[in-house]
């Protein structure tokens, strides 16, 4: 739950360390060092079972890999826009458009799963 808050942005108090709150940077490192890599070793390296039996799925099942999946490729399309722009036909403006559609439609169809 503590790490939960934090990546909401909340503003933490941890003891005699006074407030401590995660910066856009904090965040951004956490999603690709950590969360990302976590997920592709899982995935590609075999290390991970299924997280669900398919006769067991739900909708919830979904949300996670959704995210991931949302995660994944708007950072790779960022990265063209930067270092290669001809990689896509995107502006910065569209880019970030296209990403807030994708969300609102991801919490309309996983609704209050998605935000669990």
């Amino acid at each position: 739950m503590l790490l939960r808050r934090a990546l909401r942005g909340e503003s933490l108090t941890l003891g005699e360390s006074g407030e401590f709150k995660l910066d856009e940077t904090s965040l951004a490192r956490f999603l690709v060092l950590l969360l990302l890599y976590t997920a592709r070793n899982e995935r590609f390296h075999g290390s991970s079972f299924s997280p669900f039996v398919s006769s067991d799925a739900t909708l919830r099942t979904y949300t996670h890999p959704f995210f991931m999946f949302l995660a994944s490729y708007y950072l790779l399309l960022a990265t063209w826009l930067e270092t290669r722009p001809a990689a896509t036909n995107a502006s910065r403006i569209e880019l970030l458009e296209s990403l807030s559609n994708n969300l609102q439609d991801a919490e309309g169809l996983f609704g209050s799963h998605w935000k669990s």
